[in-house]
């Protein structure tokens, strides 16, 4: 690829005739999930940090108190840009019933077939048992 292409999507040029460049990094600090990283640091704080019973907690003050330790874990992290969030899949909150239309079909073919084994089965049991009788006469 050409170098003005790479450096213009925001890669680096790598190479100056025949030596490499070291890259830059400006900090190689790998990224930090969200629930093992941050939420769990904060649940520890406020075990630690709470000197009221679980009966008399104040919520407002419960929820600045982790607020305050989130953001106090966060900047000891490195900012934002470090943590790695957790993936949401996105539900259509708006369109009524057309979202389930698709379930509905889910389940309908899988009535379908369960009836259809039911049929073979029962077919099977009506043939066997015939043969049976016949075998007795």
């Amino acid at each position: 690829m050409k170098v003005k292409r790479r450096i213009g999507m925001g890669g680096h040029a790598l190479r100056r005739g025949r030596k490499a460049i070291p890259r830059k990094s400006s900090r190689s600090q790998e990224k930090v999930h969200f629930g093992s990283g941050i939420v769990n640091k904060v649940c520890k704080h406020m075990k630690r940090f709470s000197n009221c019973k679980p009966d008399k907690i104040v919520l407002a003050k419960a929820t600045s108190a982790a607020l305050l330790a989130a953001r106090k874990h966060i900047r000891s992290i490195g900012g934002k840009r470090l943590i790695q969030l957790p993936r949401v899949i996105p539900i259509s909150k708006v369109g009524g019933i057309l979202p389930l239309i698709r379930i509905f079909v889910g389940l309908s073919a899988l009535g379908s077939l369960a009836g259809g084994i039911a049929n073979i089965t029962r077919a099977a049991k009506t043939t066997s048992s015939v043969r049976a009788g016949s075998a007795e006469e």
